[in-house]
């Protein structure tokens, strides 16, 4: 049975390995992907939104064509 001493090393090594790369430029570098992607989250919603009747008369033309076809 290992000793307490064993896995708090354990742990200490996994925090090293997992915890502190993320607060340095690894963690700079998600954060920037972040908020490239709320960006183009907020601009698909906003182009949804301003386009929803355009976009369903092209959906409900769609479902007709392909129920025609079955």
């Amino acid at each position: 049975m290992k000793s307490i001493k064993y896995y708090r090393a354990e742990m200490q090594n996994l925090i090293k390995r997992v915890a502190v790369p993320l607060l340095h430029e690894e963690g700079q570098g998600i954060s920037e992907y972040l908020i490239i992607l709320a960006v183009v989250v907020i601009a698909a919603i906003a182009l949804a939104t301003t386009f929803s009747d355009q976009l369903t008369s092209l959906w409900t033309s769609i479902t007709t064509q392909l129920s025609a076809i079955s």
